[in-house]
């Protein structure tokens, strides 16, 4: 009976937000690191821009992998890389050890997050995949926002080396329960097999809806559509939304592992214009949403707020980003055309970005903080949007079902590039320019190629469409 009451997918994204409560750990932990190990400024940035490394060289190839090996393995030895890593590094004794166990983390949190789009595509039917991934969207700034909220308290009672602890405890934990709750990778991969071998016995035809079981033993529903009639027609098809849908006879993806070489799904992934799209997108927002982020607690202690006020408040704008990450799975399953909240949501950022580095003093101090807080929460929670919509995107373009997680995995490689190199040029230009007030320009400019990218994704979306009506 438990584990009737438990949602595979749900610990799927349980899973998430315990790998990213490591990307949010070192933050609270920074000044007790400093005064322990010696950090300095400049090893303090590494450990926080190192947690992408593996990400910003390593996400497609992990993607790859990930199809091969099965994501419910990879997800798994993901959380299990966090948990070794967080023990050891809570025994570091120089600044070298943790540099190099945050390295580790970050290949952890790499390899457990990336797979779980294609698991909860997997485990859901497609009616509830939208609202599903949108709900998957929010794993980060609910990691991050647990982190930032529990991080300063517990150091400050227990100490830096029992955080490491803790965080390593959770994934460990979260692993164990995917271990035990998520079906295992081969299992629906004999389901579809032996819905293939009784799609060829001598039964009676199938209905027009659903077109003949693939060599993958993956069945692919077109609606009342004929099946393609190639390789390259059935890629196209393939990358439309919401159809086709890649079902097992339950409704829900089959647990495969993808048969196909790596080179022929990194070639379909790459040649496919939807990937490069979703991922440019996602880099110039991760790079405006971290940069805003990272340096809310600087621009507070400038404007005099007590260390415990700005990390509360930095919390609360991490937490918001959950609120568009919700709102976006509603819009596309009630039929939204995705490039309208993408579009919403990079003209809000510019705005809010703006202003939440403007110089606002001629409002006095109060009025100004006011706005400047308003329209950061605007920023992040409607800013949103984008993670929860690429999120579905990254599913509905792919160019086969086997390209789920490699299409993900380049999403994150462009992701990870756009966290590791915004917070510097947004610091970067502060420092020249001797003030915060010209960085909202760093984050206005990210918001305006996402702008540009919404729309081209747009004209994707309706062109694939409109040849999906065709046929």
């Amino acid at each position: 009976m438990s584990r009737a009451r438990i949602d595979p997918s749900v610990l799927v994204i349980a899973a998430g937000v315990s790998a990213a409560v490591h990307v949010g750990k070192l933050p609270p932990a920074l000044p007790a690191l400093r005064d322990a190990l010696d950090v300095t400024l400049v090893q303090a940035g590494f450990l926080i821009s190192l947690v992408q490394l593996a990400g910003m060289a390593l996400g497609l190839m992990v993607g790859l992998a990930a199809d091969s090996v099965g994501l419910r393995r990879t997800m798994v030895a993901g959380l299990a890389v966090l948990t070794a890593s967080s023990l050891l590094a809570a025994t570091a004794t120089a600044p070298w050890m943790l540099l190099t166990l945050r390295g580790f983390e970050g290949l952890g949190f790499l390899l457990a997050s990336m797979p779980a789009p294609g698991l909860v595509r997997r485990l859901v039917p497609p009616e509830r995949l939208a609202p599903r991934l949108g709900l998957w969207g929010c794993y980060m700034p609910l990691g991050t926002a647990l982190a930032l909220l529990l991080g300063p308290v517990w150091v400050s009672a227990w100490g830096w080396e029992s955080w490491w602890c803790a965080a390593a405890l959770l994934s460990g934990a979260m692993a164990a329960a995917v271990l035990a709750r998520v079906p295992p990778d081969g299992e629906g991969r004999a389901q579809a097999r032996a819905a293939a071998g009784s799609a060829s016995g001598p039964v009676s035809p199938p209905a027009p809806a659903h077109a003949p079981v693939s060599e993958s033993g993956v069945r692919v529903e077109v609606g009342a559509a004929p099946a393609p009639a190639s390789a390259s027609a059935s890629a196209s098809a393939s990358a439309s939304a919401p159809e086709p849908q890649f079902s097992s006879p339950s409704g829900t993806m089959p647990a495969r592992v993808s048969e196909a070489p790596w080179g022929k799904r990194l070639g379909q992934t790459l040649r496919a214009p939807g990937p490069w799209l979703i991922a440019a997108a996602f880099a110039v927002y991760s790079a405006q949403w971290l940069s805003v982020i990272g340096f809310l607690p600087s621009v507070y202690a400038q404007a005099g707020l007590a260390p415990s006020v700005a990390g509360v408040a930095t919390a609360l704008v991490a937490a918001v980003n959950m609120l568009g990450n919700l709102a976006s799975g509603r819009l596309l399953q009630r039929g939204v055309a995705p490039q309208g909240p993408l579009q919403l949501a990079f003209g809000t950022m510019a705005i809010g970005g703006l202003l939440a580095f403007a110089p606002l003093g001629f409002l006095g101090t109060g009025l100004a903080t006011g706005v400047a807080y308003a329209a950061v929460l605007c920023f992040s929670a409607v800013g949103g949007l984008i993670p929860g919509t690429l999120f579905s995107l990254a599913v509905r373009f792919a160019p086969d079902a086997g390209t789920v997680s490699t299409t993900v995995g380049w999403m994150h490689q462009w992701s990870a590039l756009g966290q590791f190199a915004g917070p510097p040029v947004v610091a970067w230009v502060a420092t020249r320019s001797g003030g915060w007030g010209s960085s909202g320009l760093v984050t206005a400019s990210c918001a305006v190629a996402g702008l540009l990218l919404a729309a081209r994704i747009g004209r994707l979306d309706r062109r694939q469409r409109s040849g999906e009506a065709a046929a």
